[in-house]
């Protein structure tokens, strides 16, 4: 059949899939979240460094995102359930490609008590048309690109076309090879509160290794603004994150890690590099992005500016670590107008970590810890003055007003030091 053929025929073929599937209403079904999957509400851990973490209950569905030439090639796979206790089941899959074909695959889990290696094992070759649409590319430059509706829906049914009337065969002309799935299953014996990463590590037939690290007890550490490189494999949960005004560098050498969305990532704004403005932007260098595909489904959200809580307006969110908003409402600012520190009492703007005054009333709930540092501090302190005219005197009250909010005799010195005036003062606090 000649080239020009085989394009005519691709072409029928696609349009009367899409035609077929419209009305079938099978490429929105296909979009739609996992039925599979639960919809439990996560629960909040601490790591070992401090940092909150959470890991949604049910079945987890993913696709990855990966950079340009690495072999083999994660696609898409499963982990159910990912949140787990001592004594469940949990079962996990990976669709893996190589031009060489794969070797093998194994699941190493980190939990609190170590780390368990679990050997997976081939269990079939994946269809186009059972693959997740893909809704990201990379592109030559290694920026992600996100799809619009229509581009992954076109992308999908031209893969199922290209596969299913064996135009092309994709695989050879791509030199990309088969679309491996290898699964396998564990009995949990260690608890995940502190520690929880599963890394899947693939190794192909020419001896080349990949690896994949879901690092859900990994916070990412994302600046308010500007540039951020991931170093080394997170997660970003239902609370979102993102990169505003920057550039988002995924990551800084060959597996060098993977960061994992079941929540939104949002980009906005713009930089500068010389006289240039850039739009905020991913970069795949080395790395991946696995992207949920279920309830919490993982977003990549362009031109979306992030807010959070700042009841205040003082410019301190009661918690960085908190949830980010696609969408303003009251009491919530730009998270790029904010300081990344905790404000502990956002219903007074006089409250804030920055705060350097001293006050002499409490600030709302009864405490006097204005600077947000966990402690009281006194503003004035003792003075050894006891009569006038005494030498060598020190400011401050005496008797010593250690109360916050109350009043005494305040000693004042002259120029020589001499103990020269005693005023009423009000001890203030901070």
């Amino acid at each position: 059949m000649s080239k020009k053929n085989i394009l005519i025929v691709l072409a029928v073929v696609i349009v009367v899939a899409a035609a077929v599937l419209a009305q079938l209403g099978l490429f929105e079904r296909r979009l739609q979240p996992s039925s599979e999957q639960g919809a439990g509400e996560p629960e909040f851990y601490l790591n070992k460094e401090g940092e909150k973490w959470m890991v949604p209950a049910g079945k987890f569905t993913y696709q990855v995102a990966s950079s340009e030439g690495q072999w083999p090639k994660f696609l898409q796979g499963f982990i159910d359930p990912l949140k787990v206790f001592p004594g469940l089941t949990q079962r996990m899959s990976v669709v893996v490609q190589s031009p060489a074909g794969i070797e093998s695959v194994v699941a190493q889990i980190e939990t609190d008590n170590g780390i368990n290696t679990v050997p997976l094992t081939f269990t079939g070759i994946v269809a186009a048309r059972d693959m997740i649409p893909e809704r990201y590319v990379v592109n030559g430059d290694g920026t992600l690109e996100v799809l619009s509706p229509l581009q992954i829906q076109i992308r999908h049914l031209l893969k199922i076309a290209q596969e299913e009337v064996q135009l092309a065969n994709i695989a050879q002309a791509q030199n990309e090879g088969q679309k491996e799935a290898w699964g396998g299953e564990w009995v949990v014996r260690d608890t995940h509160e502190r520690e929880y990463r599963t890394t899947f590590v693939a190794r192909d037939k020419s001896g080349r290794e990949n690896t994949l690290t879901m690092a859900w007890s990994d916070p990412c550490g994302i600046p308010f603004s500007g540039h951020w490189t991931m170093t080394s494999s997170c997660s970003i949960d239902d609370k979102n994150n993102g990169v505003q005004n920057g550039k988002a560098t995924i990551c800084s050498g060959t597996n060098c890690g993977a960061l994992n969305l079941y929540g939104d990532f949002a980009l906005a704004g713009s930089y500068f590099e010389g006289d240039v403005g850039i739009n905020a932007h991913i970069v795949m260098n080395g790395g991946s992005i696995v992207i949920a595909d279920g309830p919490r489904k993982g977003k990549i959200l362009l031109a979306t500016p992030l807010y959070m809580e700042d009841a205040d307006s003082d410019s301190y969110p009661p918690d960085i670590e908190g949830r980010q908003y696609t969408s303003s409402a009251p009491g919530m600012r730009l998270r790029v107008d904010l300081t990344q520190q905790n404000d502990c009492y956002d219903l007074s703007a006089a409250v804030n970590p920055g705060q350097t005054a001293y006050f002499t009333g409490h600030r709302g709930d009864g405490s006097f810890d204005y600077n947000c540092n966990g402690s009281v501090e006194l503003q004035y302190g003792q003075s050894n003055c006891t009569e006038l005219i005494q030498p060598n005197g020190t400011i401050g009250f005496n008797p010593m007003v250690t109360t916050c909010g109350g009043s005494g005799n305040y000693w004042l010195i002259n120029a020589q030091n001499e103990c020269s005036a005693v005023e009423s003062r009000t001890q203030g606090c901070r």
